[in-house]
Order: C-alpha cells, then sequence, then structure tokens
C-alpha cells in the first residue's frame, strides 16, 4: 500500500499501523449511524463494566467469616493468623480473628487452613461474588458479551475476540 512509499523504519511503520488500526476501531471507516452506534455501545460497556465492579467489591466488603475458637485456626501460618487479627480490629470485634473476601485474606487461608468446612465456607463466599440479589453481575455480563458481539461486527470482525486480538501478538483466536 501507500505506507511503503513513505520511507519509515520498522519501528515507525508498526507506530503508523497502530494508530491507523486504532482510528479504524474508532470508527473513522463507520458511517454516522454505525458511528453513533458504537459511541454507545463503548459508553454503555464503560458503565457495566464500573457496575460490575462495584457489586464484586460490595459483595467482598459485606463477608467475614468471625473466628473466635483457637481450634479454627488450626493449619494457619502466624503471618495468615496476624492478618486475620488486624482484620477483626479494624472491624471492632475483640478477642477474635476476621477472614475476609480481600485476596490477601482469602488465599492464604484457602491454602494453609485445616478446617475443611470453614475452607468450603470461604470459597463459596469467593465463587459467588457479583451473584448477590441486586448485585448480580451474571444479566451484566451477558449484556456486555452482546455489546462486544455487536461491537466486533459493526467492525466487520466476526466475534469479539477476533476484534480484541487483531492488534496483539496472537494475531487471532
Amino acid at each position: 500500500g501507500r505506507m511503503a512509499t513513505l520511507g519509515l523504519d520498522d519501528e515507525q511503520q508498526r507506530v503508523l499501523e497502530r494508530q491507523h488500526r486504532e482510528f479504524v476501531q474508532a470508527g473513522a471507516r463507520l458511517g454516522e449511524p454505525q458511528k453513533r452506534r458504537c459511541s454507545q455501545i463503548v459508553e454503555r460497556l464503560a458503565g457495566l463494566a464500573t457496575t460490575f465492579s462495584q457489586n464484586v467489591l460490595a459483595d467482598e466488603a459485606a463477608f467475614q467469616l468471625v473466628l473466635r475458637d483457637p481450634a479454627d485456626l488450626a493449619g494457619l501460618p502466624d503471618f495468615v493468623r496476624a492478618t486475620a487479627r488486624q482484620a477483626a480490629r479494624d472491624r471492632g470485634i475483640d478477642d477474635a480473628w476476621v477472614i475476609t473476601l480481600a485476596r490477601s485474606s482469602v488465599e492464604p487461608f484457602l491454602t494453609f487452613s485445616d478446617r475443611r468446612d470453614l475452607r468450603e465456607h470461604v470459597h463459596q463466599a469467593w465463587v459467588h461474588r457479583g451473584e448477590t440479589p441486586g448485585r448480580d453481575n451474571r444479566p451484566i455480563v451477558i449484556e456486555m458479551l452482546a455489546l462486544r458481539r455487536e461491537l466486533a461486527q459493526l467492525h466487520g470482525y466476526a466475534d469479539f475476540a477476533c476484534y480484541a486480538l487483531s492488534d496483539r501478538m496472537a494475531g487471532h483466536p
């Protein structure tokens, strides 16, 4: 194409190709109705992503496993016990340990706890974040997938994976 006539080195050519692709993916080649629809989709996806994250964070904040019996700490190394003790203090709970759904709390607990029943309880809370009534991310995910597919198809791609990977190392799914 015309790019070959510009006398660019490899790095300059790559930058130009990326800039060009970004303009195209932003809708430069689309007609006005398609550009408007793209803008609506991008805006809606941003709002859905924010709501999704807020739902997960709210579910994480709402959960706490209060452990009062030292036997409930079986298998937990000192650093996990110290974190859990601090989490209890932070919540105004005396003489206890608290396991939260913060990754720094939940992962070590699931890794080290000897208490299978407590691990199961924490694991269930972890995997069901974003499924609480009023904070259910499942309909959000369905809408996001539909919008991503529509966005990809507006740009002439079969699906969102092809669209998203068009400028990545893999090139295609």
